[in-house]
């Protein structure tokens, strides 16, 4: 009976952390940063357009995201401001790995790669 109900609780985690959302509310301004070898290349603020296809992606990729613990050097990272005075970020990784960090903790996970530099693109990021 002990090893079915641990059995249950292994299964009922691992659903949950696959299963987790990065929480992030929408974006009402945003600005992007993009490094090359941890140095800062250039910096501009998100247009309505480009926030809007930045929030769009996060909505539309909002679950099965895992905690992440790991601090990252970054690639292209984008400071958000929300309407409730909360910021986040989002961490744009080569290739495939995406951080984002908010109120509620600091979560990853991989895409394909054509996927997130499509989103960057939008975003204005040039390529390294």
């Amino acid at each position: 009976m002990k090893i079915m109900a641990r059995w249950f609780v292994l299964v009922s985690l691992a659903a949950a952390l696959s299963a987790c959302t990065h929480g992030i509310p929408v974006s009402i301004g945003a600005a992007a940063k993009q490094y090359i070898n941890g140095a800062p290349l250039k910096t501009w603020a998100l247009s309505k357009m480009e926030i809007k296809a930045l929030n769009d992606w996060l909505k539309r990729n909002s679950t099965g995201w895992s905690p992440g613990y790991a601090s990252f050097a970054p690639r292209v990272l984008v400071h958000m401001a929300h309407a409730n005075r909360m910021v986040s970020s989002v961490n744009f990784l080569e290739p495939d790995l995406v951080v984002v960090a908010s109120m509620k903790g600091q979560f990853k996970q991989k895409f394909e790669s054509k996927m997130i530099e499509q989103l960057l693109a939008i975003i204005a990021a040039t390529s390294d």
